[in-house]
């Protein structure tokens, strides 16, 4: 794909393609090559656009678990508001 969007855009179009939720280590491992580079890659930027990104209902919560750390880990899925704005991506961008 030629365009490169912003990377909110970018996550959001990534969770309308997955079946299941993602946490945002996946989102991150997928992204990584397009967005590795930029200063807003790394691991607490990414929970600060996806709280904000769920505070907006962009998307929502779907599993909260504790990992063997102890660290809370949550996943998240596109939520409908999401899909809906969806339309405003380029082209390049379009579900058929």
């Amino acid at each position: 794909m030629a365009v490169k969007l912003p990377l909110r855009f970018r996550i959001l179009y990534l969770m309308s393609t997955k079946k299941d939720s993602v946490k945002s280590e996946d989102i991150m491992k997928e992204l990584e090559s397009d967005y590795g580079t930029e200063g807003q890659f790394k691991k607490k930027a990414m929970d600060g656009h996806l709280i904000s990104m769920r505070a907006l209902g962009l998307i929502e919560i779907a599993d909260v678990s504790i990992d063997e750390k102890d660290e809370l880990i949550e996943e998240y899925k596109i939520s409908e508001l999401g899909i809906s704005r969806l339309k405003y991506l380029p082209k390049e961008y379009k579900r058929a």
